[in-house]
């Protein structure tokens, strides 16, 4: 998407994303659903040039429980991937992402959006709140889950932003996962985080840094 999206204040409720139906049924446009392909599922795959503001999902839920890929999937329950957008004022609520049997095809989960690529996005003033939930006999999954965006990158700025999202995951973090060349700021996590499996990367703001300007946040 590469366009402006301005929800107005309306409401979007009860969208359901069934990653298993969709790959199954082949029902998401053309995508091939094989080994060595990139697979994104959320209200917006990707966005390029965009602006996305003032729009509220509610009662949101994004289903992985046995699916029909290898490899490959990234779930952000409203945006997937970000390039160069800007994204103000928008909250996800009663997130509720599953991933069972074939968790090891996924590579990345967040609950709000999953990651920054190319040009510098800007992400303020948003929320979320709900849960994600990794069932613990997914030996296989080492993704990371995070409460809010998984990797912010590429110079972008996320600030002014909260999650109350409760995560269970081997992995896990209550903002970011990964913070990469970016800044976060001004933002907050008040969710309950469970670690499934020891040893594995968390952190109640982030979990993994390089280069990273983080100021005024705290949990």
């Amino acid at each position: 998407f590469e366009g402006t999206f301005n929800g107005n204040g309306h409401k979007i409720d009860g969208m359901l994303l069934d990653v298993d139906f969709i790959t199954t049924k082949n029902t998401y446009g053309n995508q091939n659903y094989s080994a060595g392909y990139d697979h994104y599922f959320g209200l917006f795959a990707k966005t390029k040039g965009a602006t996305i503001t003032d729009v509220e999902l509610s009662d949101a839920r994004v289903i992985n429980n046995d699916g029909n890929i290898n490899e490959h999937v990234h779930i952000g329950t409203l945006i997937t991937q970000v390039d160069g957008t800007t994204v103000r004022e928008c909250s996800v609520q009663q997130t509720d992402t599953i991933s069972t049997d074939r968790a090891n095809a996924v590579a990345a989960v967040a609950a709000f959006i999953c990651h920054t690529d190319g040009a510098a996005s800007t992400i303020e003033n948003n929320f979320v709140s709900g849960s994600i939930y990794a069932h613990p006999d997914s030996t296989n999954m080492t993704a990371p889950i995070s409460g809010f965006i998984s990797t912010l990158g590429h110079g972008s700025t996320m600030e002014h932003c909260y999650s109350l999202v409760d995560v269970t995951a081997q992995s896990v973090a209550g903002l970011a996962d990964t913070i990469n060349g970016a800044t976060l700021e001004h933002s907050y996590y008040a969710g309950t985080l469970t670690r499934t499996k020891d040893g594995t990367p968390w952190g109640a703001i982030l979990a993994n840094a390089t280069n990273a300007n983080v100021k005024h946040c705290y949990y």
